[in-house]
């Protein structure tokens, strides 16, 4: 499968192979109410062809049939570098890895005490992009998927100033792009 990116906004991609979980609905996952990380914009607000921003973790997104382009964007501080982790083929999973709470001013989670979680579901074969903020504060990855495709993805904002330089997660999405 290829996927086209504008390479202007990607630093490094790093491919992890692995084997590809089983589907979002036999893992249960889907239609699930989300409970994870919120997303707050100026800080790690990520959207999926600018949908759900201010939304909580594993939202379901469908996109237009393939081949569709698909915009990834992180809302944060300006010249702060992301990281984008896209799982293909696994589904989100809200709470999954909760992280020390973070200093940064974000509701709790449904699952405990921290305000972040690292909530894609390994092992998948996996993605990883690393860009950074613009002067406007959003950190945007474009793409073009030629394809009928299943995949999570959340990010992760490197050193913002509330938290001392810690990396602040994003909420994580599902995302399915239909066959033509």
């Amino acid at each position: 499968m290829k996927i086209a990116l504008n390479t202007r906004q990607i630093l490094l991609v790093i491919v992890i192979s692995g084997a590809l979980a089983a589907t979002a609905a036999a893992q249960g996952t889907m239609g699930s109410p989300p409970g994870g990380t919120t997303g707050s914009p100026g800080l790690n607000d990520y959207t999926v062809n600018g949908f759900t921003p201010g939304s909580r973790s594993c939202q379901f997104i469908v996109t237009p049939a393939a081949p569709t382009p698909i915009v990834l964007n992180i809302d944060t501080v300006a010249g702060l570098p992301v990281m984008i982790v896209i799982n293909l083929g696994c589904p989100c999973k809200e709470c999954h890895i909760p992280f020390a709470a973070t200093g940064c001013v974000l509701p709790l989670l449904d699952c405990g005490l921290s305000n972040h979680a690292f909530e894609l579901w390994p092992p998948c074969s996996t993605i990883v992009l690393i860009a950074v903020a613009d002067a406007f504060g959003n950190a945007t990855i474009n793409a073009t998927v030629p394809t009928s495709i299943f995949f999570s993805t959340q990010a992760a904002v490197l050193g913002p100033p509330c938290d001392l330089g810690n990396p602040v997660l994003t909420q994580a999405y599902n995302v399915y792009v239909p066959p033509f």
